[in-house]
């Protein structure tokens, strides 16, 4: 296995999976919805579509919800996969930066620390 395995993955973290999930829905329900027009998921399975509910969306392609289920999966990546580094996207086009900024700062305060220590 290689050294390094970095994993970039779409996140939203908030103190509720209800919020982590209203945050990004809108700047990432219609950023698939233009790469669905633009025929991006052609070359995918016939299983799989990006026209498809912002939940079953967010599956496995991104990481949503609270400190406690980022870090989860983390460990999940880095026990499956052997990943220890995560590259990660906070912010979508027309997301207002206080936001951004917000999710930085839950970042810092309760993931980082747990895997620092690690």
């Amino acid at each position: 296995l290689p050294e390094e395995v970095p994993v970039f993955k779409e996140i939203s973290i908030a103190e509720t999976r209800e919020r982590a999930m209203l945050t990004a829905q809108p700047f990432v329900e219609g950023k698939y919805k233009s790469y669905s027009k633009w025929g991006l998921d052609k070359p995918m399975a016939d299983s799989e579509s990006l026209s498809v509910a912002f939940e079953e969306l967010v599956k496995d392609r991104f990481i949503v919800g609270t400190p406690d289920d980022v870090n989860r999966e983390i460990e999940r990546h880095h026990q499956v996969i052997g990943a220890n580094h995560f590259l990660m996207r906070f912010q979508w086009a027309g997301m207002p930066q206080e936001r951004v900024m917000e999710q930085i700062a839950m970042m810092s305060k309760d993931v980082i620390p747990a895997w620092h220590s690690s």
